[in-house]
């Protein structure tokens, strides 16, 4: 079988099954054959294996079974870096890359002004997040290593998911950021934390369960963690104990960041003003132009 007869092959079984049947299927031949996707147009009547064929044939049952492509492939690309995902993790949206440029942003101007910054990435699934930032600001400040400018930026990141963390732990690896992963419910643990109660300033980002019920139906996302999606009725179960946390911790300086969904704008504006009075609150959105980002100065 020739590299053309198996893409034809491929697209027709996809074809009725995924709304993008062509690319899906240049991905995978292209990830099986271990080539890029131009050489397939380049070398269509370069033969196949039995082997690959039968490499195929099951990724493309897989897809047609509504499968993710990333988990597939296992991979995915963020903020133009690639991380490792499969199905015990999140697979990273284009949306979620506001948090890491607005987190990035801040961390920047602390650092600019000698500030000590502690980062914390809550519910960190394959730690896309504060590896992102991690990697951006490491960047930035060797760009900058002649005017003498050197990060004291410490990460740690937390997850209730054993399997997420040694992802996260090995995209940490990959990337060479070093990242301090534990096994924590949110923020728990970090009550009588010295961490917390330093001088430094605490940057927190969250990109927790927030999808209803309602939302939980959507056929796309069938394959992901139920427990990376799900945030109970109104979507803000965990959101509320993050900040109900937050309220016994009461760091001394502390910037929050959370990804939503649009929808949760005015009822987790009340619930913050409820449980963190006093706060500053920002809603930050995507290049949708929906409500997406939230950032809370304590």
């Amino acid at each position: 079988m020739t590299i053309q007869t198996a893409w034809q092959w491929g697209y027709k079984n996809l074809q009725k099954k995924s709304t993008s049947a062509s690319l899906d299927t240049e991905v995978l031949l292209s990830f099986v054959i271990k080539k890029p996707k131009e050489f397939l147009y380049t070398h269509p009547e370069k033969k196949i294996t039995a082997r690959q064929f039968k490499k195929i044939n099951q990724k493309i049952k897989l897809r047609s079974k509504n499968w993710p492509i990333a988990y597939l492939i296992s991979r995915q690309g963020f903020y133009g870096l690639d991380f490792l995902v499969d199905k015990n993790v999140l697979i990273p949206r284009p949306e979620t890359e506001l948090i890491v440029e607005e987190a990035i942003k801040t961390i920047k101007a602390a650092e600019e002004n000698k500030q000590k910054i502690i980062l914390i990435d809550i519910g960190t699934g394959s730690g896309c997040i504060p590896i992102t930032i991690g990697k951006k600001i490491h960047s930035h400040f060797s760009s900058s290593s002649a005017s003498g400018k050197k990060s004291v930026l410490k990460i740690l990141a937390t997850d209730i998911s054993s399997p997420a963390l040694k992802i996260a732990r090995h995209n940490a690896q990959k990337h060479k950021i070093k990242i301090q992963f534990l096994k924590r419910n949110l923020l728990g643990g970090f009550l009588n934390s010295p961490i917390l109660n330093s001088q430094s300033t605490l940057i927190i980002t969250a990109n927790l369960p927030y999808l209803t019920a309602k939302q939980m139906r959507e056929k796309t996302i069938q394959k992901e963690p139920r427990q990376a999606l799900f945030g109970g009725k109104d979507g803000l179960y965990y959101y509320q104990q993050l900040l109900e946390q937050l309220n016994k911790i009461k760091p001394a300086q502390a910037i929050v960041f959370l990804e939503i969904d649009p929808a949760q704008n005015k009822k987790i504006q009340s619930l913050i003003k409820k449980i963190l009075p006093g706060t500053q609150v920002e809603i930050k959105k995507d290049l949708a132009k929906k409500d997406r980002l939230v950032i809370i100065k304590i």
